[in-house]
């Protein structure tokens, strides 16, 4: 499948594309169209000083929990993509991003925003390596899919040359 969008629309290659929303023939992710809006928003509401310091804090912390879990099902547990849950978990996280980001354009770099920004990266990316490790010993799709073709070419071929099959 040759990729309808360029990079900087999606980040998804067309293998992917089911991560995606299609808007004409392009493909935007989806992660990201939920996303951004919703973040800016916040982080436009944290700036103009709405978002009381304690509240911002407990969402930072807590509204991630969401896509982290998605993230561990996904990589871990390896529970099947859904694009209902995927919009929902980022609808939620990109309160805590905008806090983030809001705090960060006042205070760059500011603790309490930081810490759980390092700290869910640091869980997902141990996800993930825990995840591509398990998957590393297993045969992918393709491999099988080729291994049985090829039994059945010798197969076929044996046949035609009239020898039996041996028992391997």
């Amino acid at each position: 499948m040759r990729p309808t969008s360029p990079m900087w629309l999606t980040h998804h290659d067309p293998e992917h594309y089911e991560r995606c929303v299609a808007v004409g023939s392009a493909h935007l992710c989806r992660r990201c169209v939920v996303l951004y809006p919703a973040m800016l928003a916040v982080a436009v509401a944290q700036v103009a000083g709405l978002i009381p310091w304690g509240i911002g804090t407990a969402i930072m912390w807590l509204a991630p929990l969401g896509v982290v879990a998605e993230w561990f099902a996904e990589h871990l547990f390896s529970v099947a993509y859904s694009a209902r849950r995927q919009v929902a978990t980022t609808a939620v996280a990109s309160l805590s991003f905008g806090v983030a980001l809001g705090r960060h354009v006042v205070h760059p770099f500011e603790r309490a925003a930081t810490m759980p920004a390092v700290c869910f990266t640091v869980l997902c990316l141990a996800a993930w390596a825990v995840g591509a490790r398990r998957r590393s010993g297993e045969a992918s799709d393709w491999e099988v899919d080729f291994e049985r073709a090829e039994a059945e070419r010798i197969d076929a071929l044996r046949v035609l040359l009239d020898q039996p099959a041996s028992s391997a």
